[in-house]
């Protein structure tokens, strides 16, 4: 196994949480493995790569991903204000695999810098790979179906070339939380259809002008 080149991005740092005292502790994560920027595509009908990732001191085996809590992905918890009425989106993993995908980033994270994170690929420590779907979709039938937030869901509101950090959030079998951020920049936004008017000679003898109203070119 390799050693990391920084013992400091590694480090766990803990803290208790509210009245239940649930320990959160911090451990490395990676949106867009092996690629920086972190590109979200908020168009995309498909799902966007994650994971937790191994390291010399924690094994990602400590996750369980069968907790009732899932796997999520969702706004800082500390630092970032969501913007109203989508502080409590709750992005599940549908995806799972144990395998080396990425190094750590050695740094910590500025959520305004779309360069705060590594292109650094397998390092010898087995990661959780995560897959978490791009759009929201529903699950049931009427009356009962339910929503299920996307990413983009997340990062609604922003405009191409934004950033914005995201957490990912993990539970152990002894119900203590694993969490940290990565910064994503947003691509994929279209540009709201406009009203395009066409003037042309009526068919009438009068020859009036008619206006023709139709959606415009994206």
């Amino acid at each position: 196994m390799k050693s990391l080149k920084s013992v400091a991005s590694v480090a766990i740092g803990c803290l208790l949480i509210g009245v239940s005292s649930m320990l959160a502790c911090e451990i490395p994560i990676d949106i867009h493995p092996t690629s920086c920027p972190n590109p979200i595509n908020v168009s995309s009908k498909g799902l966007v790569p994650a994971a937790i990732l191994g390291t010399e001191k924690v094994s990602v085996s400590i996750i369980d991903i069968n907790h009732p809590n899932g796997v999520q992905m969702v706004y800082p918890r500390y630092g970032v204000v969501p913007p109203e009425g989508t502080e409590r989106i709750v992005v599940q993993a549908v995806k799972f695999a144990y395998k080396d995908v990425a190094e750590p980033y050695g740094a910590p994270v500025d959520c305004e810098n779309e360069y705060s994170c590594t292109e650094n690929g397998p390092d010898g420590y087995m990661d959780l790979a995560l897959k978490f779907p791009t759009q929201g979709f529903y699950t049931g039938k009427a009356p009962n179906k339910v929503y299920h937030p996307g990413v983009a869901d997340l990062l609604k509101g922003l405009a191409n070339g934004e950033t914005r950090c995201l957490e990912i959030n993990g539970w152990t079998s002894t119900n203590s939380r694993r969490h940290n951020l990565d910064v994503v920049i947003v691509k994929g936004v279209k540009k709201a259809k406009r009203l395009s008017c066409h003037f042309k000679k009526g068919l009438k003898k009068a020859k009036r002008l008619s206006c023709h109203c139709e959606k415009g070119v994206r």
